[in-house]
């Protein structure tokens, strides 16, 4: 909220402060991956035979660190548009004349008490939108563990 307040409401400044806060989740979660990876032996079995370290990473590290990833990809997706949204609720978010679903609710909450529908429409697209990614995420965990037991 103070990096938008700061930096004013614009589509810039809600993709530069999305993507300063979520870098370190992914950063993270590469880290203790390769850190588990390179203890490995078919990894120390690559090294010693010579593979080149880009070689032994694209083999050996990204396959497995791939699935992980896209995993953690999906469930920050889903907290982006909540945030969004939650920005544009504040009128932190996007300019006015751009539609925004927080602004949406923020502009219906006036007409509350008589025509509370109005605010059914932004209100279930934020829902059913971050249900679906989370769903998709759902799925792809599933599916990406499915194959890499069968990898196994």
């Amino acid at each position: 909220i103070t990096v938008a307040a700061a930096f004013g409401a614009s589509h810039v400044s809600l993709v530069v402060t999305l993507a300063a806060l979520g870098w370190t989740t992914h950063a993270r979660l590469v880290r203790g991956l390769v850190r588990s990876i390179s203890v490995r032996e078919h990894v120390t079995a690559a090294r010693l035979y010579g593979l080149s370290p880009a070689l032994v990473f694209r083999r050996h590290y990204l396959p497995l660190i791939t699935p992980a990833l896209l995993v953690t990809w999906s469930e920050n997706w889903s907290r982006a548009v909540l945030a969004i949204s939650s920005l544009g609720f504040l009128g932190l978010g996007v300019p006015p004349p751009q539609p925004e679903w927080g602004a949406m609710l923020a502009d219906g909450r006036s007409y509350m008490g008589s025509a509370p529908f109005v605010m059914f429409g932004p209100g279930l697209a934020v829902v059913f939108s971050v249900l679906a990614i989370n769903l998709f995420g759902d799925w792809l965990r599933d599916g990406l563990a499915l194959d890499e037991a069968r990898a196994a």
